[in-house]
């Protein structure tokens, strides 16, 4: 499993100032089109993705950044999938990082069953 900035990211990160900050704003998550991913610095969107929302939490310290990305349980998913891909975007909706995930079944909501 990885994560990888995007080439498209490396330009916003490297164009960055503090009077004019990268603003990361959502995640999604997608089911990879049935199959695992091999990230790409060169991607723009994910292979399939299922769900969009706002970043949850964001903290850094000296050394690194987190960024905090939760599937709300009551989220609106019509059709369950399994999660296999999460994206990070900006506020322009650019992709900036990309990850293949461990594969997670996500029920729809309207199943009442709920995963953590």
């Amino acid at each position: 499993m990885g994560t990888l900035i995007t080439n498209v990211g490396l330009k916003k990160l490297a164009e960055a100032t503090v009077e004019n900050p990268l603003v990361i704003t959502h995640f999604a998550v997608g089911d990879g089109g049935g199959e695992a991913i091999n990230p790409s610095e060169y991607m723009e969107n994910l292979v399939n993705e299922k769900y969009r929302d706002f970043i949850n939490d964001k903290y850094s310290n000296a050394n690194n950044t987190t960024i905090e990305c939760v599937l709300r349980a009551n989220a609106p998913i019509t059709e369950g999938f399994y999660i296999r891909e999460l994206g990070i975007y900006d506020e322009s909706g650019d992709l900036i990082a990309v990850s293949n995930t461990p594969e997670q079944y996500r029920p729809a909501t309207e199943s009442g069953i709920t995963t953590e």
